[in-house]
């Protein structure tokens, strides 16, 4: 099983273009748009978008995201066997 990161967006040009990053560099991702996210009592959901939590990491905004990319591409992650985050 491939454990998929959760990329946080909301409905801007930044997010879009941040899946279209991940999307071409052949990176699977669940997409997660808080914008969607109804007001609770706590005063609704709030986060720096765009935001990939990955099986590797947090990357928050476009030049992080963008930078995990070229990691993932140079194979420069640590490898861990662990099943868990």
């Amino acid at each position: 099983m491939v454990r998929k990161g959760v990329l946080f967006v909301r409905n801007d040009e930044v997010c879009v273009k941040a899946k279209e990053l991940l999307r071409e560099s052949g990176i699977e991702f669940v997409e997660y748009n808080i914008s969607e996210e109804r007001e609770g009592c706590c005063g609704g959901f709030d986060t720096v978008t765009p935001t990939l939590f990955a099986p590797e990491g947090i990357f928050k905004g476009i030049d992080s995201i963008s930078r995990y990319i070229e990691l993932r591409k140079s194979n420069s992650f640590y490898k861990s066997e662990s099943a868990y985050w």
